[in-house]
């Protein structure tokens, strides 16, 4: 499961939350190659301002497990 929230400085959290029984390995920005989120846990990013498009209600994202699957998800983002 996905999450993305605008920060109060106009910057970006996204969250992964790992519910599956599949390692969850998430290219990390600026190519710095995989992150594992293992089964039930969790793994948050910080993108700051002008990371993102300037106003987008939506985070675009994309993941692979270990299993193949390409996860490719938009995730509507929360705005204090």
């Amino acid at each position: 499961m996905w999450s993305a929230a605008k920060r109060p400085d106009g910057g970006l959290d996204i969250t992964a939350l790992n519910e599956g029984s599949a390692l969850l390995a998430v290219d990390e920005p600026q190519g710095q190659g995989p992150v594992s989120v293992f089964p039930g846990g969790r793994r948050s990013w910080i993108f700051p301002p002008g990371d993102q498009e300037t106003g987008s209600e939506t985070a675009h994202i994309r993941a692979a497990t270990h299993l193949g699957p390409v996860i490719e998800s938009g995730v509507d983002v929360e705005v204090p």
